[in-house]
């Protein structure tokens, strides 16, 4: 282990928030020692890795969690066995809560991210950018590779179980639809082929096969720009109440999924925690531009007018769908050029329904 990444215990307990005498505490019951103990002074150091256990053992705590029971999850290297460990336990604390408080939701905000360093581990040699409900980004210079988990994230909660193979189908959709629509609007995979990543993720490829891409890095826009060919959701909420989407106005009576005219581009901010506010038109006007506004929605509508046809073929109906878009400025062009990002057209991004069940 690197000096570097070592803390003293007073500074570790600062940082940890976790008091020098609870540290003292975990470290004689197992549950978690220093990383190096000097063998002359006996002053005990923790490193920087542990910093995100201790957060989490915090939260725990927070729930009622007994010690022992805190120990075991911690001390269980299989990923899916702590998630089983701590699903046991969550159902338990959701049961003892008082209706009507809003607990519950707020332990499940909290726990989102702690969950999300336990369910997948990292790629050890490569760095991690950031780590999403759902995908795990890795900094490689100039490009990033983005990995798709098996966690599931429900209503903006991570849920502490995964599907295996999950990430995997949402991965090789999205490269479909990145592959069906660059026609109409460039993206960022670069590939998706693990024989042609970088040296330092070669030996990686087995667990990336499938479930990785390989994209060009781009400056993120902070809308989520969603397309919707049918009043179904938070749309049919808000419809309901002033007869309007984000703004736009529609046609007085329409009933809940009823297709809409046309399809209209309804965007909203893009929440790190907490639910995505919608936006109307002009407010993304002023948040990007007028040029830039016009540039998503109509890249939006496109694209999604695109799928929709070719969906339909096959007896499915895309009943709305979100987008993320960047900016890269590798083109010479001062502005920038506007390309599709992270996910496309999957069932974390889009609402499906089947064309014979449809009513």
């Amino acid at each position: 282990m690197e000096w570097a990444d070592l803390l003293p215990i007073g500074r570790f307990s600062q940082l940890s928030r976790l008091s020098l005498k609870a540290l003292r505490l975990y470290d004689q019951m197992g549950l978690m020692r220093p990383a190096y103990v000097d063998p002359e002074s006996g002053y005990r150091y923790y490193s920087m890795s542990q910093a995100r256990e201790a957060q989490l053992i915090r939260l725990l705590r927070r729930l009622d969690m007994p010690l022992s029971d805190i120990r075991q999850v911690l001390g269980t290297s299989d990923p899916h066995k702590r998630a089983a460990l701590l699903d046991t336990y969550w159902s338990g604390v959701e049961a003892r809560v008082v209706e009507g408080r809003q607990t519950v939701t707020r332990l499940h905000q909290l726990l989102n991210r702690r969950l999300l360093t336990m369910q997948e581990s990292s790629l050890p040699g490569v760095s991690l950018l950031t780590r999403g409900k759902v995908r795990d980004m890795y900094d490689l210079d100039d490009r990033l590779l983005i990995v798709v988990t098996d966690r599931i994230s429900a209503f903006d909660v991570v849920l502490p179980t995964a599907i295996p193979g999950k990430g995997k189908v949402l991965n090789q959709l999205s490269t479909y639809w990145f592959e069906q629509t660059q026609n109409i609007l460039p993206n960022h995979v670069l590939t998706t082929d693990v024989d042609a990543y970088p040296s330092e993720l070669r030996a990686h490829a087995a667990q990336l096969a499938g479930r990785s891409m390989l994209v060009r890095r781009a400056e993120r826009i902070d809308i989520e720009c969603v397309a919707r060919g049918y009043i179904t959701g938070s749309g049919w909420a808000e419809y309901q109440k002033s007869g309007t989407v984000c703004g736009i106005r529609l046609p007085a009576g329409l009933i809940e999924a009823q297709q809409l005219p046309e399809p209209i581009f309804t965007p909203t901010t893009k929440a790190e925690t907490g639910h995505d506010e919608p936006l109307t038109f002009e407010q993304v006007e002023t948040m990007v531009g007028r040029p830039l506004a016009a540039q998503l929605r109509d890249a939006t509508l496109a694209v999604y007018s695109a799928a929709t046809e070719q969906a339909r073929q096959r007896g499915i109906i895309i009943a709305d769908t979100k987008m993320e878009f960047g900016i890269i400025k590798d083109n010479g062009s001062a502005e920038g050029q506007l390309i599709l990002i992270d996910e496309l057209l999957t069932p974390d991004s889009s609402r499906f329904w089947d064309t014979e069940t449809y009513q």
